[in-house]
Formats: structure tokens, sequence, C-alpha cells
């Protein structure tokens, strides 16, 4: 053993750790300067680790660096303060360091570099050293050890070679092109090292002054990292030391600032932070409101109306910070892309800011477009996280767009300050207005006017007003004559038509127009002078690129609606042809607030409704765009001066027309006076960020100032509001109600309005009326409408908590009606009367006369609407939390059925609303059960106790009712005691396992089941204790189901049996249920309807420990593992052994019980070793309960059981078998008599099929002869001894079982046909194997036919000739199997049999049936069935029906289904042979269908299971191809007629499957295929018309928009679609007719696949939309596929759009017509584009 060698004094003393710190602080001064450390190849120093351990014994120091090329590599350093080179060359333990280095898992040796890092070398070895590593970085190894002859350098070249290999790779050459030398002198007086080391700490400073104490800090920074092993990389370099010194910028960003300078100066100078006359506001509330939200927080968000000044505040702000030293970095929202484009990097170089102090604003947030969003929550997410971060960050937002903004930040930034800390910029301060007043006399005259001091109590309406000059005396009552003061002052001037107008009025025109904000001097060309008045005058500016802009985009919206004042009557006709521009929304909108804010001018407004034709015509005959300008006008009352006042004026007008327009203007405000609900998206963000964004115009709150009024209004009309807006009422409710759970609020008034509603839409209920929507108790879901007024009512809970509870009362029908809640035509049930059903669909109903009620139900009939909004809505949770037991006995009364009905358990059978006493849930989304649906959980999480009373009642309800109907004899139980009483529980199996499964139960019994689960896992994981409701179970449950729960919660938390569950250890039968449930592996069913998110919880809730695993099993591990359960057990034992004593001696349940007992104790496990040491234990039964020949008859029969099942596997899976497998398999044959004599013993009474010994016997000499031909080669004796076996076994068969043809129940059939195939194989010439081989391929069973050819195709170049005469005798059986069930399917085994004897013995000599290539010339011929069936009448519509196939074709599946990918035939012959079975077989397949042609007529769709099969061989063979051939295999099938639909959706979605079984998917190959078959129906004069009914169908599915094969749409199959772009294109333009096929098509192109389609899909649909009716747009249109494709449009797609004018017509013609049917999310997209953010 080699010495170890100790470091040396001057290593440990500290100089060695200085040298090594020098050189690290020197690197880190090259690394914070940008300078290449390692020469002109390489870039600066990226990230510097100290002491990397995986790097010795070069891990000093690890640096990575990029290249030049930007590839990062690391270098490993070791640093020497000694001189480790010299003329001997180098030092052998540093060189055996650099060996082992790279040779270590950790170093790259295509990249990564070594640098030895030492004191000066002699400038002659310097040279050589230098001249080697570089040479050798040019040459190859051998070639470089071939070149260097001179002594010296020879001499230093071989001190490198790794003298521990002695192959090529211990060259010098491997080793020197990897090496790196520099020198450091620190240890010299005059160091060269830290004179350059200064130099850098001087460079990297503003001043020189403190450049020593830079060195000093980078120093101990170095030994800092020494001692921790820690590492540094830019970012943190420059947050390091910018609090104690003035840095410069890091060198290679100078440029990257330079333009970030140049963009925050632009943004800034647009800002105007002073008012005409150089008036400073102070703003000090907001100012001091900014600091101190900053003081505590390093970002914060600033909102505030347009034109409030937020932007001049924060100015203020930065200005001030800019002063100190601090970087500022103002970026307008609309420029972010611009900047990102200019600056890929930026992220990178804020981070790297130097300065001790740095602002980022982002300004008018609102405009920032939505791709950009992720980009900028990223940069700020980063800046918050650097280490002592100098960065403070501002967002600047319009108060009304900051919801909408924010919540797309919510997955980045939900936890940042930026979006909690709130800095709100409202009306100016009384300070700021007394110092405007004071410096003008005019605005102190105006402010005496009440009405016009809001409208000036904003910067800039006072900008504006102080821009000129009022003449004393000028009559200014509000905006509207602001507006003309400012058009006669400021724009016109002198003139009375002056060119300052033209320029105004043609700007603002162009720019609506063209969706723009800023133009070229071009459009004022000829009026440059008026344009340069213009700018003067404050009202136009001119940009840093030249543009002509308004100066604010309120001046814009001014300078619109004078140019729509000017147009006098002609207004509706412009704007109905330029409202599609949302620009001129704005300005209709003020025009209207100007005619309501003059008293003169309000029969204007009135006029312009009039006009519009809003009163007088029907509203259904309106165009979109005169429904949009009616909306935008009625707009004006809300953001009128005195809404309450107007509203009053206007009320006769409103209410005219059934409340047509008071309801537009509500639905309107909806939108527009209501905000994104933030608190519920965030919510839904934390689980699903896509369905958050897609959410974000669903879920609103209102923004109070403009509902106040609005709100005052409706209560002070009662009765006609609640008779013209019932469910407008309904939904507002819904807002006000979360709109309360944030904040305290009163609103009483209008509640009592939602109430009134109700309780009057109640009673039209009882009086079978509708009218909101066309939904009914029998269609669809009920009434939508119906059920937003209840659940309105009862989220009003809080506010009229009596009025709430009565009413739901009486809807759940558990309290009679009162005065005047009835009509004289309210219907019988509703009464309480009964009256039997007349359809002649119904039987009997099983009602008694006169009609009762259940305990706990309802008195009569209940309202299902009421039922859905209970349910659906969860608005019983309000109720629930202020009166539990009031809902608890409404949702009895809503889920109990009316009346109470007596059905036997044989009329169970065709129940169909009379589900088990309970009412009709199927409409109630309760399937498939899950503890998410439904209340009870809710209710269980607010107050426990009454919930588990609903619960338990529920349930106790359910197994009453399930025995009344299924157990004549009475109810089976379950009785155990506890220390509260003696507990019963009803039920059986199926009970038990409710909380899994709804087996013949209601859902809603399930969904209470899994919520009370939930909920006691939940106290558990909060460490609250769940006696209490385990003993109401105990002393209130009847239901066995509750155990279900326990044993699911016990074997998940184990201790509980030990206290609170402790009873059911005790009961034997819960063992014997629960292992049933599990080994029956029950649980809950998945729905796509309920979303991946549900479907996610489901499959954590099935996949929770215990589900799988017994009760018994787990209970003898608790036993092994704990003494207190090896305790508790034995009490069991103990307790069942009492039990014994009262059951008789010598019974089978006495011993059962025994044994139970026997192995629940103790003291009869035993502790064993097994032969790899672990311990185990098992349990061994006392002799006198032992049964050994029971266990021996036992084992034998698991045996005979097994051995079909394991030979079955390992046939099917072609398992090799070792020899001494096999050899074990021999002696079992050979010793078989044990086996044979315990089947013999077992008795005809006890044996079942599977217990004749032969057919294991059979399975084992199938796998002998099928997998063990190497081993039977061996020795040739075997063989002929197993054909003898098999042969005796032929003469003496077992029988074979089955029920049908296609059973593939598993027994010796099947192996004795792969046994004579075998033999047939060895010997193809024995006639006696042919022989046996024809008989089993006349086998009834397909499988024993399947398995046959398997594996006589496997060898079929050993039969030769052979395996095709066996295709031709099996071809031939199959006609004769066809003819023998012609006869109504009824088999006619006579005529097998007769065909069998005769052509079994011909082919046994060679001669049997030949095969043919033309199957109709054998098939059956059958004539095709009637259309219908003349006895159901009610059949409407005539469908042409199939015949049945002309041959067995189940029987040629079974042989040729298995055929392998074509190319794997041998030859071209062989293949040529499989593509004409495949044809064939199609041609059988397509004969069966009907012989018409292109008929108008259906065909009918019977699915059979072999047209799956057939379509799907032939989807699959496409790919194994050429292209004639496929054609071959695809146009039979195309050239069906559209009645064929059903059967060619099938194949087209077999093609689209078959291209996702293998990774990655075959799209290359689908691409030619599809589009030929495409071209192929695009040239066929059957597809093309528009007059077939169902060729749209198959349409759909060509194109991916079918619904079903969703799979397409995802981003693999993308470039399918684009190499189909051109084909797309042709079937847009059939669509006109088809609205909902648009619909469908339009759910394609919002998806991953499609969405590169979007744009161009816009210019296809533009001529269907110009030409849409209203049907369309009201009830196609407004579906939510339309919507999102416009969302996502507007997001990721509006820029390209924008540049295609047909795809921008078409995105206008859009959103107008949703925006016309108040779609909220097109009316945000107006609104955006409106408010001048034209870039999304």
């Amino acid at each position: 053993m080699a010495k170890k060698k100790y470091p040396s004094l001057k290593s440990t003393s500290g100089a060695g750790f200085s040298f090594e710190d020098k050189v690290a602080a020197l690197l880190l001064a090259e690394m914070f300067s940008g300078i290449p450390s390692l020469g002109a190849s390489f870039q600066a120093i990226q990230k510097l680790e100290r002491q990397a351990i995986d790097w010795e014994p070069f891990g000093d120091l690890l640096l990575d660096i990029p290249t030049c090329k930007g590839t990062v590599i690391h270098c490993a350093v070791s640093v020497k303060s000694n001189r480790t080179l010299n003329s001997n060359g180098c030092d052998p333990e540093v060189c055996k360091g650099m060996w082992k280095t790279m040779k270590n898992t950790v170093f790259n040796a295509e990249s990564d570099l070594l640098l030895l890092a030492s004191a000066p070398l002699p400038l002659a070895v310097k040279d050589h050293v230098n001249s080697l590593c570089q040479q050798a970085k040019g040459l190859d190894s051998n070639r470089l050890d071939q070149k260097i002859v001179h002594g010296d350098v020879r001499k230093i070249y071989e001190s490198f070679r790794n003298t521990n290999d002695t192959t090529i790779n211990g060259l010098p050459g491997n080793l020197l092109s990897k090496l790196i030398h520099r020198e450091f002198d620190f240890e010299e007086s005059v160091s060269r090292s830290e004179k350059e080391a200064f130099g850098l700490c001087c460079d990297l400073l503003q001043s020189r002054g403190k450049a020593s104490e830079l060195w000093e800090r980078l120093c101990k920074l170095a030994q800092d990292l020494r001692v921790s092993g820690g590492s540094m990389d830019r970012a943190g370099l420059s947050a390091e030391p910018r609090e104690q010194f003035d840095l410069k910028d890091d060198p290679s960003d100078t440029q990257a600032w330079e333009k970030i300078h140049i963009f925050s100066q632009d943004a800034m100078v647009e800002i105007n932070d002073s008012l005409p006359g150089g008036i400073q506001l102070p703003r000090k509330d907001v100012t001091e409101a900014l600091r101190k939200a900053l003081s505590n927080s390093p970002s914060c968000h600033l909102l505030g109306n347009s034109g409030s000044g937020k932007s001049a505040i924060v100015k203020k702000y930065a200005a001030e910070l800019e002063s100190t030293g601090g970087e500022i970095v103002w970026i307008k929202a609309e420029r972010w892309d611009s900047i990102n484009s200019d600056l890929s990097h930026l992220l990178d170089v804020l981070v790297r800011c130097r300065k001790s102090s740095a602002l980022l604003v982002v300004d008018a947030l609102e405009c920032l477009k939505s791709q950009m969003f992720n980009s900028l929550a990223k940069m700020v997410a980063t800046l918050e996280r650097i280490e002592n971060s100098p960065w403070t960050i501002i967002f600047v937002c319009q108060a009304l767009d900051w919801n909408r903004v924010s919540s797309h930040f919510l997955s980045y930034l939900g936890g940042s300050s930026i979006l909690r800390n709130r800095v709100k910029c409202e009306l100016l301060a009384k300070e700021d207005l007394e110092l405007i007043c004071n410096s003008s006399p005019t605005v102190k005259r105006l402010f005496q006017d009440l009405k016009l001091r809001k409208l000036l109590s904003t910067p800039k309406m006072l900008d504006v007003l102080l821009s000129g000059q009022i003449i004393e005396g000028l009559p200014i009552a509000g905006e509207p004559d602001l507006v003309d003061w400012w058009w006669a002052q400021q724009v016109r001037g002198a003139n009375n038509i002056s060119s300052q107008e033209r320029v105004a009025r043609d700007l603002a025109y162009h720019m609506a127009n063209e969706l723009c904000t800023e133009l070229p001097l071009d459009y004022v060309a000829g009026a440059e002078t008026a344009a340069d008045i213009l700018i003067r005058n404050r009202v136009l500016q001119r940009t840093q690129d030249g543009l002509l802009r308004f100066e604010h985009d309120l001046l814009a919206d001014w300078s619109r609606v004078i140019f729509l004042k000017g147009l006098g009557q002609d207004k509706l006709k412009f704007l109905k042809e330029h409202f599609e521009n949302p620009p001129w929304q704005r300005a209709v909108r003020i025009l209207s607030q100007h005619y309501l804010d003059r008293v003169s001018d309000l029969s204007k407004w009135r006029n312009f409704i009039k006009i519009s034709g809003a009163i007088e015509q029907e509203s259904d005959k309106l165009d979109a765009e005169t429904l949009q300008i009616i909306d935008v006008w009625l707009e004006g009352i809300i953001f009128s001066l005195e809404p309450r006042q107007i509203l009053m004026e206007l009320s006769d007008d409103l209410f005219a027309n059934d409340g047509w327009l008071l309801r537009r203007m509500i639905r309107r405000l909806m939108i527009v006076g209501t905000i994104p609900d933030p608190v519920f998206q965030k919510r839904i963000a934390e689980v699903d960020t896509k369905l958050a964004e897609q959410i974000i115009n669903r879920y609103r709150l209102p923004w109070w100032p403009v509902w106040s009024p609005t709100i005052d209004f409706l209560v002070s009309f009662p009765d006609q509001v609640t008779d013209m807006l019932p469910v407008e009422l309904g939904e507002i409710a819904e807002m006000w109600a979360r709109f309360e759970d944030y904040i305290k609020l009163e609103w009483p008034e209008l509640a009592g309005i939602v109430m009134l509603n109700a309780e009057k839409e109640l009673r039209r209920e009882a009086s079978g009326e509708f009218r909101h929507d066309k939904g009914s108790a029998y269609i669809g879901r009920g009434s939508q409408g119906r059920k937003t007024i209840y659940a309105g009512s009862l989220l009003a809970a809080n506010q009229q908590p009596d009025r709430a509870i009565k009413l739901l009362s009486k809807a759940a029908g558990i309290i009679p009606w009162e005065d005047g809640d009835t009509e004289p035509d309210t219907q019988l049930s509703w009464l309480g009367e009964w009256e039997e059903p007349k359809s002649i669909f119904s039987r009997r109903s099983g009602v008694e006369h006169p009609p009762t009620s259940w305990p706990d139900g309802p008195i009569r009939k209940t309202s299902s609407d009421f039922f859905n909004a209970w349910f659906d809505s969860n608005a019983s949770i309000r109720l629930f939390r202020l009166f539990p037991d009031a809902a608890n006995k409404a949702t009895l009364g809503f889920l109990l059925d009316w009346p109470k009905r007596t059905l036997s358990p044989r009329e169970y059978h065709g129940i169909d609303k009379d589900h088990y006493g309970f009412s009709f849930l199927e409409d109630h989304d309760m399937y498939p059960p899950f503890y998410t649906k439904g209340p009870f959980l809710h209710y269980l999480r607010i107050e426990w106790e009454h919930a588990m009373d609903l619960i338990v009642k529920l349930i106790n309800f359910a197994t009453d009712r399930y025995y009344d109907w299924w157990y004549s004899n009475g109810p089976e139980s379950l009785t155990f005691p506890t220390e509260y009483g003696e507990v019963s529980w009803f039920g059986n199996q199926q009970v038990y396992g409710w909380s899994r499964f709804h087996m013949n139960t209601v859902e809603v019994v399930g969904c209470a089941l899994m919520a009370f689960e939930k909920w006691l896992e939940e106290q558990i994981d909060k460490k609250e204790s769940i006696a209490k409701p385990i003993q109401f179970l105990y002393e209130q449950g009847r239901s066995l189901a509750f155990a279900g729960v326990l044993i699911a919660l016990g074997k998940r938390h184990p201790e509980l049996f030990l206290v609170e569950l402790k009873p059911l250890l005790f009961v034997r039968e819960l063992y014997m249920l629960d292992s049933h449930t599990v080994m029956e592996n029950l649980g809950t069913s998945f729905w796509f309807h309920d979303g991946e998110v549900i479907n996610n919880l489901r499959r954590e809730w099935e996949s929770m420990d215990g589900r799988q695993t017994h009760l018994h099993e787990l209970a003898y591990k608790w036993m092994v593992e704990s003494e207190d359960f090896r305790r508790t057990f034995n009490e069991v034992a103990s307790t069942w052994r009492a039990q014994t004593d009262e059951l008789p001696d010598n019974s089978e349940e006495r011993l059962s019980l025994l044994r139970w007992a026997a192995r629940f104790d103790w003291s009869n496990w035993k502790k064993f070793t097994l032969d790899d040491g672990r311990v185990g234990w098992q349990c061994e039964l006392p002799d006198d309960l032992r049964d050994i020949e029971g266990e021996n008859e036992f084992q034998q029969r698991q045996a005979l059981m097994s051995i079909p099942y394991q030979c079955r596997e390992w046939l099917e899976k072609r398992t090799i078998l070792s020899h001494n497998q096999l050899n074990e398999i021999w002696e079992q044959l050979h010793h078989w008599t044990g086996i044979e004599r315990a089947s013999e013993q077992m008795g005809n009474e006890k044996k079942t099929i599977l217990q004749d010994h032969r057919h294991a016997r059979a399975a084992l000499l199938a796998v002998l002869l099928s997998i063990g031909n190497d081993w039977l080669n061996n020795d040739a004796s075997r063989r002929p001894w197993i054909e003898e076996e098999v042969k005796k076994l032929l003469s003496n068969p077992p029988e074979f079982f089955y029920c049908t043809f296609r059973d593939i129940h598993v027994d010796g059939e099947e192996f004795l046909a792969r046994c004579v195939v075998q033999c047939w194989i060895h010997s193809p010439s024995d006639q006696n194997w042919r022989s046996h081989v024809a008989y089993f391929a006349t086998a009834d069973r397909y499988r024993t036919i399947k398995v046959l050819f398997e594996d006589a195709f496997k060898e079929r170049s050993r039969l030769g000739d052979a395996y095709r005469d066996l295709e031709g005798f099996i071809l031939a059986f199959s006609v004769v199997r066809r003819r023998a069930n012609l006869e109504g399917f009824k088999p006619q085994p006579e005529l097998i049999h007769k065909w069998s004897k005769k052509w079994i013995s011909k082919f046994k000599r060679g001669c049997g049936p030949k095969w043919t290539d033309h199957w109709e010339s054998i098939e059956v011929k059958e004539v095709f069935p009637p259309s219908d069936d003349s006895n159901q009448s009610y059949i409407i519509s005539k469908k042409l029906r199939r015949r049945n196939f002309g041959l067995d074709v189940e029987i040629l599946l079974a042989a040729f289904g298995g055929l392998p990918p074509l190319t794997e035939a041998k030859d071209s012959s062989e293949r040529k042979h499989w593509m004409t079975i495949f044809r064939e077989m199609l041609s059988v397949y397509l004969r069966t269908l009907p012989s018409e042609e292109g008929n108008d007529q259906e065909w009918e769709y019977e699915n059979w299971e072999v047209d799956r099969k057939i379509l799907g061989i032939i989807a699959s063979r496409l790919f194994q191809c050429t292209s004639i051939e496929q054609r071959r295999l695809w146009e039979p099938i195309l050239s069906l007629p559209p009645a064929a639909h059903h059967h060619i959706s099938q194949f087209l979605g077999d093609v689209l499957m078959e291209t996702i079984r293998v990774e990655p998917a075959k799209i290359s190959e689908l691409i030619p295929i599809w589009r030929a078959m495409v071209e192929f129906l695009f040239d066929s004069p059957l597809w093309t018309g528009t007059s077939n009914r169902y060729g749209h169908k198959v349409w759909k599915c060509l194109f991916f928009y079918d619904g079903w094969n969703r799979s397409v749409r995802d981003e693999d199959h993308a470039p399918l679609v684009a190499a189909l772009h051109d084909l797309f294109a042709r079937h847009a333009s059939t669509l006109g007719h088809d609205a909902y096929g648009q619909s469908d098509f339009a759910a394609f192109v919002i998806s991953d696949a499609g969405k590169q389609l979007l744009v161009d899909v816009f210019e296809w649909l533009e001529p269907n939309w110009q030409n849409a009716g209203s049907y369309f747009w009201k009830t196609v249109a407004t579906q939510g596929h339309f919507k999102n494709m416009l969302q996502l449009a507007w997001q990721n797609h509006f820029n390209d759009i924008r540049q295609r004018p047909k795809a921008l017509k078409a995105f206008k013609i859009l959103t107008m017509n949703l925006a016309a049917q108040q779609d909220s999310i097109a009316i945000e997209i107006q609104k955006q584009i409106a408010d001048g953010n034209y870039t999304p």
C-alpha cells in the first residue's frame, strides 16, 4: 500500500490559498468586465464555481464559458502557486491529475477543457508548452506524435504521456489538445496580475477612487466561495457589489442600454406632466400612496381612468429616482413587441443591471398584446427573484381593464406583489383643484356648477379647457358644451369652415376605419399648415417616427362625435356602413350621452331610437348593425351625468314593446358595467390555467358606480321588471351574490324583486307556462331560463332569508300552497292529486289511491327546474349555511319521488321514472357519481352534523327501497355490538359497494357516499377526530353501504381500527364483502363530459391505498407489524371461537368460523426465512382444523384449472421456456396418474369443464410441440411419445364447452388444434395428421380456427402446397357454414356434418376444395331485406337495410385476419395472394350493402363487429401498399353513396387511428393517402352536390371536425393539416349551406392541429358570413366554438388578419354579429379596439 502524501506546509498555511483566491478574484473581474478569459475563441466566463469536488483533482475552480458559437463548455482549473512545468516537462502528479480528470464521467471529451494556472514559467518552457497545446488542437494525436522530434520539445511533450495507458488514447496530444496554461504572478513583489486586476476594477467603476476597495471585495468574495464551495454567475456578480459601488454598465450591454434609454425617453416625452400655463399639480395623495406602496414591496400597479394623470404621476416618481442615479426603463405596452424584437436579450440585460436602484415602468398595460403577456410576466418574475434586486416595477393600467389584464398573469405572477399591491389614481384632490382655480378664473367659474365639477376633475379635461380661452359668459353646462367649445376654439379657430376641421375629421375618420391611432402625413397632403396649427393647439402631435396622432384618444372621439353631428339624418345610414369598426362605437356612446346631458336634446335621442326601428319593428327583423348601434346608444344612459334622472325620464321608452330596450340595456350593462371576477379566476387558474383564460368573460362582478342608478330604477318598478326581465334578474342576483362573498354588501331591495320574480315563476311553472326559452321538463335539461331565475332567488337568500326558505319549501313540495299561489289552470300533480298517464308507452304506475308520500318526501309534484338550480349551481350552499334543517328537508323533497309507488321485484325491469323511490335524476349530471357532484361535500365542510343527517336519511331510504323491490322475503342484515349499542346494517354485496359503484340504485346515492368518504379523509388530514361522525353512523345508519365507506377509510388509516372502527373487525362477513368488492374491481366510471380536471381527481380517487387490497390481507400485515393489532385480533379470534358454541358441532359453518379465528390468532403464526435471507410469516392452522384431503383436492383442482390458462399465455406470447422448464413439463406428463385420479375422484356433481384432466394434458402437450422444438430435437424419443399421447386424446377427447361460435373459453380444443398442426408440420405428407387438421378447421369456434391457422402460417414454407390446400379448404367451409345458418340464423348441423365427412376425407388424400380468387362465384346469394318493419308504424323515415354475408366471414377473419404486414411476404407471389385476400374480404363486406346507388334514403347502420374488423384490416394495409394498391383498397369504399356514410366514416376513422398506433405517428405516410381520397370525393358527382342529406357527415370526417377522431386535433397532426391546406380551402367554400358544419369546423380550427388555418378560415368563410341569416347568428354562431375562434384570432392572430382585407372583413362581421347577440367576448374585443388597442 502506497504511503499517503500530506500537503506541504505552504499550501496549508494560507499562502497557497491566498494565491488561489487572487486567481479566482481576477477571473471574477474578467467575468464582471465581459473579457474572455480563455482567448478569442471564447466569450466571457458565464459562471465560476469553487471546490468542484466532482472534477478533482482539477476542481479548484470550474468555469462555464460560452464559445463564440454560443455553446457552453466546462473548463476545470487547477491552481498551483509554484511552477509545475519546467524544461524537464510537467510535474508527474499534475499530469496524472489531468488524465484522471479527463477520464471522469463529468468531463465531455468533445468540448471541455483543462486550465493550469501557475506561477510564471521560464520563457522557453512557456513557448514550448503553448506551441504544443496549439499544435495539438490542430493535429491528429498520431500525427503530432510523429512530428515532435526536437529534443527539448520532445522531452516536455513526453512528460504529458499517460504512462498508465500505452494505447493511442494515452498519447500526449489527446491531453495537450484540451490544455490551456495561464501565468499569474501574484506572489511577486511587483505583480503584473495584480496591476491587471486593478485596471479592470478601474474600468468597472464610474469613478476610479474605489478601485482598490473593489479588488479587495472581489478577493473576499473569492475567499468566501472557496470556504463555502459555492458558485457565482454574471447576474449574481452584478448584484454583489452594486450597493457599495457606483458601477458602469456591463460592457457587453452598452449598445442594449443605449436602445433602452431611447425607448424610455421616447415614451416619457409623450407624457404631459404639466397643464397649460405651466401648472404643476402636486397630486400628493396619489404620489404618497405610490411611495408607501413601494416602501413595503418592490412592485405595485397603479390604476385610474383614461385621462386621470396616472402616467404623469409615475413619471414624476421616476424623475426623482433618476436624479439620484437610478436606472429608468419605461416601456409603453403597445410597443413591447418592437422592443423585444430589437432587444431579444432584454431580460438578460436587465438582470445584469449594475445600478443600486432601478425602475421598470410598463405603461398603458391595457394595450399589451395577448401573446406578449407571458414574456412580460416572465421578466417581472425573474427581476423579482434576483437576490437583493435593485428593481422596482410599476404597472400602469386603466381601471376597467385591470381584471382582464391581470388574469393573464395569474399563472406566472399569482403570488407577486405586483398583482396585490394596488394604488388608485382617482379624481383630483381638493388641494389640486384649488391650485387650478387660483390659477384660472375661468375654471373657478365653471367649478361652481356641481354637474361640471366631476367632469373637470381629471387632468385631461382640464388640459383641454386650459388649452384655449373661454369667453366670459359662454354657457358650458356639461361635456357637450365643452366639446362644442373645444371644436370651435382649438380646431376650427376663426373660420366657419376651416382646413383644420377637415384635417381633424378626416384623421379621426380614417383612424377609425383603418383601426389605427397614427397615420402618415400623406393623409393631410396639401393641409400641412392646418396640421401644424392643430399641433400647436395640442389637438394633434407628431410622433418620433413623423406620424400624426391625436394628443389624447378622447380628442379623437370628440372629433368623430362632431363628424356624426354633421351627418344630420344620415347618421344611422353612415353608422350601419361603418359600425363594424369599433372606434365609431365610442363616438356613438359619447353622442348619446351628449343628447341626454342636454335637456334640449332629449328629443334627438328619442328620434334616433325611433329612426332605428327599435320600438316599432319586431326585434327579430333588426340587422346586427342596428342592434349594435342601439346597444351602444343605450350605453349613453348608463354613462350619462345624471343616469337616475335619465332612466326615470325614459321609463316609458324602456318599458315599451315588452321592455325590449330595457332588456337590451341591462344585458349590455352586464358586460360593459362589469369586470372579470379575479378571485374566481385565480381559483380556476390554480387548477387549469387554460380554462381560467376561457372563462374570463363568463364570471364577472358588477362595477358599482354604473350599477347603482340602474338598480334603483329596477326596484322602483317591481311588477314591470319581473315580467319583462325574469331571466336577467336571476343573472344579476348571481353576480351580486358573488360580489357579496368578497365584500360586505347589503342589497335587500334588489333581492326583494329577485324573490318576487322567482315566486311568480313558480306559479307559472305549476300552470304549465313556458316563456323564457325552448327547454321543457321532457327535452334536454329543462328550462335553462327558469333554472337561472330560481338560482337567483337562492343566491339572494342572505338578503331575504324568510322568503327564500318559503319559496324553496314550496318548490320542493314540503309545505302546502298559500292563498294566491295556485291558478285555475294549475296542473293536478302540483296540487297533490294523481292522474294515471294515458300514453301507450306507459305501464302500471304502482301509485295507490289516494296518493301518499314517502317519509321525508314531498307532498306533491316538485319543480324539476328548481331542483336543477338547487343542485347544479351549488346555490343551496348559501341557504344551508343559514338554515341547514330547511335545506335538508328541501333536498330530500327534491330527491324523493312523489307519489309513493308500490312495485314488486318482478316489475323493476323497464322502470322509467321509478328509480327506487327517487325522482327521475338522469338529467341532473349525477352520472357517473363522484364526490364533486351535488351539495353533499359542501354541506359537510360547512356543518357536518346536519349534512350527515341528510346523507344518512338518504342512504337509509335507498337501502329500504332496494329491499322493497328486490327481496320479497325481507332484507339481509349484519348486527354487531358497539359501545353505543347494537348496530344493524341492512344490505348485501351490491349495497356494500354503493360507494364504489352505483349498482341498482340511483347515482345520487354514490355521490353522497363518496362525498362522505372524501370529507372523512379531509378531517383525518387536518388531524381532526372523526369519532363523533362514526358514532352518528352507528346510532342512525341502517345501511351496509356505510360499512363500505368505513372499511375503505380504515384500510388507508389502520389506526382507526384500533378505536373508532374496531367493532367492524369483529364482523366476519365484512371481510368477505370487501374481498368481493376488490375482486370485482368496482370503481367509478369516467366520462369525458366531466372534463380533464374531474377525471384526474377520479384517477387519484381510484388509486388510493387499499382500493385493490383485501381487508383480510391487510389485517395479517398489521398483525405482523403491530403489537396493538396482535392484541386486537386475538380478541377477534376469541369472539369468533365463542360464537361457534352456538353452531352444530360438525357443521361446515362452525368449521369455517374456527378456521377464520385460527388465522387471526397470533399464536398460529410462524416465522420463516427465505433463501435470500428475508424473513416472512405464515399461518399454520392446528391439525384439528386442517383438512388434508380437502387441501390436496383443492391443490389438484387449482392445478387443473390453472394449467390451461398458463399454457395459453405461453403460447400466445411465444414465451421462450428453458430446457429445465420443459423437462418439468415432461416429468409432469409422465407422472400424471395423481392428477388423473384426483380428477376422477371429484365426482360429476363437483366437476366443472376444466377439471377434466385431459384439457390440462392437451395444453402441456401443445406447449412442448409448439415451443420446445429445439428441446425435442435433442432427444429423438420425445416427439414420437408426444404424438402418441396426442393420438390418445384425439381418440378419447375431453368435452368441449362453449355457448356460441365466438366463445373464447379456454379448453382442450384449441390445444389439440395446435398439437395436430405441429404434428402435421413435422410430417406434411401424413394423411392422418391432414385429416385431423381438417377436422379442427371445421370446428364451431372461431378461436380454434384462428390458433390452427396461426401455427400453420408460421410454418407455411415447410408445408408448401399443403398450406394452400388448407386455405382452399377453409374458404369452402366458410360457404357451407354460411349456408347451414341461412334460415333465420338457425344452425343445420347435419349439412355441416355431411359436407365435413365428404371433404375431410378428400382433403386427407390431397383432393380437397381448391382455392379461388373470386369469392363472389362461391358465395351464398341472398336478397336484400325490406327497408323497414311494416308493423312499426311509428318509424318516421324508411331506411334501406343490408343483407347477410355470402359466406361465414368470421371464419375467414379467424384464418386470415392475423396475416402480418405485406412487407413480411416471402416473395411477390405471396404478397399478391395476400392482397387478393384483403380485396376479396372487402368485396364480400361491400356486397352486403344495399345495391341502389345515389338514393336519398339513409342506409340502416347495423354495427356488426366484423365490419370494424374488415375495415381495420384494410386501413392498416394501406400503409404497406403502393399508391395503385392503396387506391384499389379504398376506392370501393369511397365509391359508396352518401347514404352509406356510417360505413365510410368508420373506415376513415380506422385509417386515422392507424397513424397513431405507433410513435411517432405515420403522418408523412398518411398525407398522400388522405389527399388522394379527398380528391376522389371532390371529383365524384355523388359527393359534390348539396342535395343529399348525409354527405356532410363524411366530409366532416375527412376534414377532422366530426367530433369523434379528436386525436387528430393534437399538435402531432399539424403537418397533415398543412399538407392539405388547398383541400381545406376548397372544402370551406362548400360550407355555406351547413350552419352547424361551420360551427364544428370552428371547433377544429381552434385545436392545436387546426389553428394554423385560422386566418385563412376567416377568408374562406367570409362569403358565408356575409350572407348568413338571423338563424345562423342567433342560434349557431352563439355556440362556444365561434366565440373561442374569435378570441383565439384576436389574441394570437389579429396582426396577420389586419394585413389581409378579406380576413379582416370577416373578423369584423363575426365580431359585429356576436356583439349584436350581446356576447361578452365580442364586446370586450370591440371595446379594446375602440380604446385604441389595435394590437391585442
